[in-house]
């Protein structure tokens, strides 16, 4: 019976004893949505942190009630990102808590200067931040991005990151880019990534086309219709619209368009080398449906397959303008000399240092081909004729 006292005696002592020896309270952080990073005149680097600020009890849940600002903004300025960051304490009274945070921009003048691979390298290397963040490029000052009101999201910073999910899965007029993206383009045989462009549309901001990396500096800018093209011929495409023109004005305008809902898009490449000169093959497959229709019928098969080889006709078009860009450029967006260094490692180590100059003079060929499965729930024709 001592015993069994005994044992129990100690059993309830250490449960007494549990708990972190190196814990933190919660009032001992702020929890970061996003941040910002600039470049002001003397080239130092301004850092604007995005804090979410709580529910809960006190001050904080009686302004949620009356439908005050969920967040708030921290502004530091440092030789570097470290510095800045560790700067936040003595403006906040807090250590920045970086798990939970949602995305980071960066302005384009720093994109260009300095390259992504410096700017983000704390947030790559730090053990909070995780590789899930997605990333921006902006078009002017990146802090003026997050002290937009949002929409319907708690934070600037949230909304955002829906902007870049859904737009990339629904319109593919853009890329989803994230912290661990970053590093493995940057480290990748040709250096090229793409990163979404974010500018403004009046007062709110907007995803419009991607800024074109080399070894994380910006090196060029593809519009949200190159966009498409891109994502077709890397088949990262998932879902968007096709837009043909039906006719035009006095001033050669198009004034009327048609278009094509695609859900589905799978492209493969065949790559052909003979001696020095590299050939590559694409071949995407389209199913879709008729989203408008203004000057086309479709009520024989004659009709619909005359419709579609318009839609094909229109995208191999596309497609074409974008690869003359990349190739004017100079910029393997594309993504071919890693494809050649893990099929033809020993032909790439020989191509490797002028690779920019081959990929500008290699062949392309398009062969698309586009299925409709529905015109839509009226008859395949437009209802104003």
């Amino acid at each position: 019976m001592r015993t069994s006292w005994l044992t129990i005696g100690f059993m309830v002592f250490s449960v007494l004893l549990t708990g972190c020896w190196d814990k933190a309270e919660l009032p001992e952080y702020g929890f970061v949505q996003g941040a910002a990073i600039d470049e002001n005149r003397v080239g130092d680097t301004e850092l604007t942190t995005l804090f979410y600020k709580p529910g809960g009890g006190g001050m904080e849940s009686h302004m949620a009630a009356k439908g005050g600002p969920s967040s708030f903004q921290v502004k530091t300025t440092g030789h570097s990102v470290f510095e800045a960051i560790r700067d936040i304490p003595i403006h906040l009274g807090r250590k920045a808590k970086w798990d939970h945070m949602r995305v980071i921009l960066v302005s384009e003048s720093l994109a260009k200067s300095q390259g992504l691979g410096r700017v983000l390298d704390f947030y790559s290397r730090d053990h909070e931040p995780r590789g899930t963040i997605l990333v921006f490029i902006t078009e002017g000052e990146a802090r003026k991005y997050i002290s937009i009101k949002p929409f319907i999201e708690n934070t600037m910073a949230q909304q955002l990151k829906r902007i870049q999910e859904t737009a990339s899965r629904f319109s593919s007029k853009t890329v989803k880019t994230a912290l661990i993206n970053i590093a493995l383009q940057i480290k990748s045989e040709t250096g090229f990534g793409t990163v979404p462009y974010l500018r403004f549309h009046g007062e709110d901001a907007t995803v419009d086309g991607i800024a074109v990396l080399k070894k994380g500096k910006m090196v060029d800018l593809l519009t949200s219709n190159e966009a498409q093209r891109l994502s077709m011929l890397t088949n990262d495409y998932e879902s968007g619209v096709i837009d043909l023109p039906c006719s035009k004005n006095d001033s050669g305008q198009h004034f009327e368009d048609e278009s094509v809902e695609v859900f589905n898009s799978y492209t493969t490449s065949e790559m052909k080398i003979e001696g020095e000169t590299l050939t590559v093959h694409y071949i995407t497959n389209i199913e879709g449906a008729v989203g408008e229709m203004h000057c086309s019928t479709i009520k024989t098969r004659e009709q619909e397959m005359a419709f579609t080889r318009k839609v094909e006709k229109k995208v191999v078009q596309e497609m074409r303008e974008l690869v003359r860009h990349l190739q004017q450029k100079k910029v393997d967006s594309l993504g071919l000399g890693n494809k050649v260094y893990r099929q033809h490692l020993k032909l790439w180590k020989r191509w490797k240092p002028d690779w920019e100059e081959r990929f500008a003079h290699v062949k392309f060929e398009f062969d698309v081909r586009v299925v409709l499965r529905n015109t839509g729930t009226t008859s395949g024709r437009s209802i104003a004729k």
